[in-house]
Parts: C-alpha cells; sequence; structure tokens
C-alpha cells in the first residue's frame, strides 16, 4: 500500500474511533457536570439597565428591535438587567402593546471572555396570554429549547427571521389561528415586571412537574434532577440535538402553512439574518 493511502487509512480509522469517543464523552459528562453546578433562581433579581455600558452589538439590536417595536405600537414597560453565573449578563427589555394584549421582550445574554471578548445572544419574543393560563408565543431565538416544553404553551421559534415586523405579523397570525379566546389577558400598567417574575416562576414549576428539576428551598433554588440533567444535555449533542433541529423545521413549516405565512417568511434573507442577530 502506498505511503500516502495508508496514512490516510490510519487518519480515518483514528477519526472514527475519536469521534464516538467525543460523542460517549459529552453524553456521560455533560449531565454529570450539569447536574452539579446548574442552578436557577426562584425569583430572579433585576437592576437597571447601564445603556452606555452595553456592547456596541447589543446597544445597536437594541435600538433597531425598540424602533420596530414603537411602529408595531408598542410602548416601553420595563428594562431589567441581571448578573447571571461566572462571566454571563442578561438583559431583557419589556414592551406592552396596550390595544391587543400582546407583550414583547428584547432578551440580551452576553458571556464575558477572560479578554473582553464577548459573545452575544440576541431575541425578540412576543406572547399572548389567556386568562385560562394557556399562551402563544413567538419568538427568533437561536437558542434551542432544552426544558421540557410547557403544555399550556403554543410556542414556536423562528430563528431565521430579522424582522421584528414580520415576526410580529407571524404571531398575531398565530394568535387568530390557534388563540383559545378572543379576550386575552390585559396588561396592568406597572406589573410588568411581577408578571415577568411569576411566568419564570410558573415555568420552572412545570418543570419540576416534569421531573427535569427540584426545588431546593433552604437556598430558593431550582436545581436539575439526574433526569432532567441527561435530557437536557442530550438535547444540546450530536446526533439528539440534529434530529431535534430537523423535526422542528419540518413541524415549524407545516405550523407556518396552516396561516398562510410560509411564503413571506421563507422570503427572508438568511444572510441578513445572521448579520443582525
Amino acid at each position: 500500500m502506498p505511503y500516502l493511502e495508508s496514512r490516510l487509512l490510519g487518519f480515518l480509522l483514528w477519526l472514527a474511533g475519536f469521534v464516538p469517543l467525543v460523542i460517549f464523552l459529552q453524553m456521560c459528562l455533560g449531565p454529570i457536570i450539569f447536574y452539579a453546578t446548574w442552578s436557577v433562581p426562584a425569583r430572579r433579581k433585576f437592576s437597571g439597565v447601564d445603556f452606555a455600558s452595553l456592547p456596541s452589538r447589543t446597544a445597536e439590536f437594541l435600538a433597531t428591535a425598540a424602533a420596530g417595536l414603537v411602529d408595531e405600537g408598542f410602548s416601553t414597560a420595563a428594562h431589567l438587567y441581571t448578573p447571571a453565573k461566572g462571566m454571563q449578563d442578561c438583559y431583557v427589555s419589556i414592551w406592552i402593546n396596550r390595544a391587543t394584549g400582546d407583550a414583547a421582550e428584547l432578551i440580551c445574554v452576553m458571556v464575558r471572555g477572560g479578554r473582553g471578548l464577548v459573545l452575544a445572544s440576541h431575541s425578540v419574543g412576543f406572547a399572548t396570554r389567556y386568562p385560562d393560563g394557556t399562551a402563544v408565543t413567538t419568538s427568533n431565538s437561536r437558542l434551542p429549547g432544552i426544558f421540557s416544553p410547557r403544555a399550556s404553551v403554543d410556542a414556536i421559534r423562528l430563528a431565521r427571521i430579522a424582522s421584528v415586523s414580520l415576526l410580529y405579523r407571524i404571531h398575531r397570525a398565530r394568535v387568530v389561528h390557534v388563540g383559545p379566546s378572543p379576550k386575552p389577558v390585559i396588561r396592568v400598567p406597572g406589573a410588568e415586571v411581577e408578571e415577568h417574575l411569576r411566568y419564570e416562576y410558573e415555568t420552572m414549576v412545570e418543570q419540576v412537574r416534569a421531573g427535569y428539576f427540584w426545588f431546593d428551598a433552604p437556598v430558593n433554588q431550582f436545581r436539575p434532577t439526574l433526569k432532567g440533567a441527561i435530557l437536557m444535555t442530550w438535547k444540546l449533542v450530536f446526533p439528539v440535538k440534529q434530529i431535534r433541529q430537523w423535526h422542528t423545521a419540518r413541524n415549524t413549516a407545516n405550523r407556518l402553512r396552516a396561516i398562510g405565512m410560509w411564503d413571506e417568511a421563507q422570503g427572508m434573507d438568511s444572510e441578513a439574518v445572521q448579520a443582525r442577530i
């Protein structure tokens, strides 16, 4: 066998053994790390946002998204900041459309590196909630969901859509199509932050019921169960992640076709989306 061919064969054999090993370690060690280190406070503590200290990309995203929300009839309700564990920060900007009862949240999660590097995830989410506890939500978050789906929430994630206007049109079409009632919950002015915190808490309570978390009362924290740590980790690991992405894409396409928004959503330029989010 020629030298180069033997070297190539050796590399392919090494790769064939290395890749499964990496996947195995992720699936085995990942849940252990997740289980030992992660927790979610039962009530997050927020403070005001110092806009002057925001990274330029985040400030630009907030300004662009805010302008789009104003055009759609939204007004600002609160700007919140919470430092998470380690080098991660989270900003939440809450907006309300008083005419429709819809809420919008601009969410920015930033991870700061040791040399000042900032990795940011920016998203827009719309929510319409109803007196029976159900809700319709539409977001463009690029982060895959790892929690157990809430049965009371009809949620869809459209990561390729950066246009606030288009995302909101899709949300309104979904509300008309799948909303359980023509009368959503009317937002009480001044109570938006408490409602946000209550919704977060209800989400975590449902995760407890699903067996993903347990409540550590002495420290007022939700912590993952072993079952939850395994399932949430595996949802982020090959090949489970790719299978879920494929299934979600098909499901999303069918749901958009059902409300007549598929063609318009397909018209978005993916490169422009990547540049803006």
